[in-house]
């Protein structure tokens, strides 16, 4: 995955976060349920930040650090 193609995952994982939040808001949920309904949210947008940190970088094979042989 390239920079750029991280960049944008991430941008469309935060307006996808902001969209669930003005809908939950828009809702008018109970208080219990909205704690609830939040900690879910939030438990999902780490996570889907997560994958997008932990994909490797796709780069140039020169950039690319090998072990030294000893």
């Amino acid at each position: 995955m390239t920079t750029q193609q991280k960049i944008t995952a991430i941008q469309a994982i935060i307006t996808n976060h902001h969209d669930n939040v003005a809908a939950m808001s828009a809702a008018n949920v109970g208080q219990g349920l909205e704690a609830l309904v939040i900690e879910a949210m939030n438990t999902a947008f780490k996570d889907d930040l997560a994958v997008i940190f932990a994909a490797n970088s796709s780069r140039p094979a020169q950039n690319v650090r090998r072990k030294r042989q000893a």
